[in-house]
């Protein structure tokens, strides 16, 4: 006999599927449903909370889209910006050196490290790069002119923009995953009454549940494995 308690669970609890392949489920679910309405069915107070919550669902899913795909454009123009400072900072050597050379004090407020520093710049040492170049630019443009500093701190504006954007949609991002979260709980509680009220009606006929809802599209394909050849 199958367990009684059972009966109460959510059988949609564990939908642990991908988010395209979930929505899809969903939707299938809401589109049975108007149609078997249409069709005479007597579930027409189910039709509006349930496209309702299927509809924030839909939205919570393709925001989530779209952050990541702005997060993404984000990430590459941020990335970008450190590679031509690193470039345009390794290039400029050649400039410091035409007035200063390697083992003076000015040369050093350039590049204190060497260029290794600069190789190896990151986004935890980015700020620090730039200023650092910025500040010895300022300090000596009498001698190596205001178009390079001018340059470098158009550049670092760029990075302060470019990485603010990037946080902001780091927390959009975050925002929209806890939005789907929600919105997925509350699809799963209304598919869940859907289910109980559809079985109540059809009470002895399980094979009308099909008609509302298709479990093959969160079903995952299991092939079964070759048989092995035998060679005598």
């Amino acid at each position: 006999m199958r367990k009684l308690e059972s009966y109460a669970e959510n059988p949609f609890g564990k939908i642990s599927f991908g988010r395209d392949l979930t929505v899809a489920f969903f939707s299938d679910m809401t589109d049975r449903l108007d149609q078997a309405v249409a069709n005479g069915a007597p579930f027409a107070d189910l039709q509006a909370p349930t496209r309702e919550k299927f509809t924030n669902l839909q939205l919570s899913h393709s925001s989530t889209v779209t952050t990541k795909t702005q997060l993404k454009s984000q990430t590459l123009n941020v990335d970008q910006i450190i590679d031509v400072f690193k470039v345009k900072i390794l290039d400029s050597e050649a400039l410091v050196l035409t007035k200063f050379k390697k083992t003076t004090p000015e040369y050093l407020k350039f590049f204190p490290n060497g260029r290794t520093a600069y190789n190896n710049v990151n986004k935890g040492n980015i700020d620090t790069m730039m200023d650092q170049a910025i500040l010895a630019f300022n300090v000596h443009q009498d001698v190596l002119g205001s178009e390079i500093l001018k340059e470098f701190q158009d550049l670092k504006d760029q990075y302060d923009a470019a990485r603010s954007d990037q946080q902001k949609h780091k927390q959009n991002k975050g925002g929209s995953i806890g939005s789907w979260d929600d919105n997925l709980e509350i699809m799963k509680d209304q598919a869940f009454d859907n289910l109980l009220v559809i079985a109540r009606k059809y009470k002895g006929q399980p094979e009308k549940i099909k008609m509302y809802f298709d479990t093959s599209i969160i079903t995952p394909d299991v092939h079964p494995e070759p048989e092995e050849v035998k060679i005598a």
